[in-house]
């Protein structure tokens, strides 16, 4: 029981190191905080209660002791639960202003592209209407010059579909991620399970996949699916070792394998990130993590 107690305590060791735009995740991110601070004022007086309880008693009740280690349990489980909420909202408000320059960009160049296409067009029509007319021709070259053809100006060619950027796609394909994540806020996990595996199956392509990747992850760990997320924390590591996700995914797969008590896989874990990406913004939480997990005596 002491071993849960301490891994449970860590969790309330990390705070939201971020501020945000956005009013509506920031009120989410407020009411998070909120059940945080409760869950820990709970479990602080519960333990409080129960050890006073345990002094004052010549005799320990062995049920008294497992009803108190289901309790820390669950509320250890819920305090995670909320901790990984925060972490998603963050990394999801950190990178939709860097979308929304890449969609602008491309609509940009969209248009940028149609605008150049019509004026190539319209400078051809007006060098045909206003070529010099020929001089009256000689009763002698008569002949001669109504059989010389001149050579026709053919148009510029307008730019096909397959040329332009799929702007209705792309934006069909913003919006399914997007729906996906507010699953994920309504804490609906299975259900954002499902509508991001399909992402990814339906979006290899896509610029938001390392993101959808890191966020199916996520609701593999919500679910308590600790195995299959430390799974897909790992992938995203090896398949975009330099996309700033990866530390993130890193520190998540410690998370993990701190839910399985899986204590020294941890630190090793841990270690790697602290080591490999010591500029990341993630370092000083794992740096906090690890000293915190060395601190325990197992």
């Amino acid at each position: 029981m002491k071993r849960y107690l301490w891994v449970g305590l860590l969790l309330l060791s990390n705070s939201v190191y971020a501020l945000f735009e956005d009013e509506g995740a920031r009120k989410k991110l407020n009411e998070i905080q909120d059940q945080l601070n409760a869950l820990q004022s709970s479990i602080e007086f519960e333990i409080k209660e129960k050890f006073t309880n345990f002094e004052k008693s010549n005799k320990v009740d062995p049920k008294l002791i497992n009803s108190l280690s289901e309790r820390i349990n669950t509320l250890f489980d819920d305090l995670s639960k909320l901790r990984g909420e925060v972490e998603v909202l963050t990394y999801a408000l950190q990178t939709s202003e860097e979308r929304q320059k890449v969609l602008y960009k491309e609509l940009n160049e969209r248009l940028q592209k149609i605008e150049d296409s019509a004026l190539k067009i319209e400078n051809n029509v007006n060098s045909s209407d206003s070529a010099p007319t020929n001089e009256p021709l000689s009763q002698n070259n008569l002949l001669i010059q109504e059989e010389e053809v001149l050579p026709e100006i053919a148009p510029e060619p307008i730019p096909q579909a397959a040329d332009l950027p799929p702007l209705v796609d792309k934006n069909i394909e913003y919006q399914e991620f997007e729906d996906a994540k507010k699953l994920i806020t309504a804490t609906k996990y299975k259900e954002a399970f499902d509508a991001l595996d399909k992402f990814v199956v339906n979006y290899p392509s896509s610029e938001l996949l390392p993101e959808a990747k890191y966020n199916l992850g996520y609701t593999q760990f919500a679910l308590r699916n600790y195995k299959a997320a430390i799974n897909t924390f790992n992938k995203i590591v090896l398949e975009y070792p330099d996309n700033p996700i990866a530390p993130n995914s890193l520190y998540q797969v410690s998370n993990s394998q701190i839910q399985l008590t899986r204590i020294t896989k941890a630190k090793q874990t841990l270690r790697t990130l602290i080591k490999k990406y010591p500029n990341a913004d993630i370092i000083l939480s794992a740096k906090k993590r690890l000293k915190d997990l060395e601190s325990i005596k197992l």
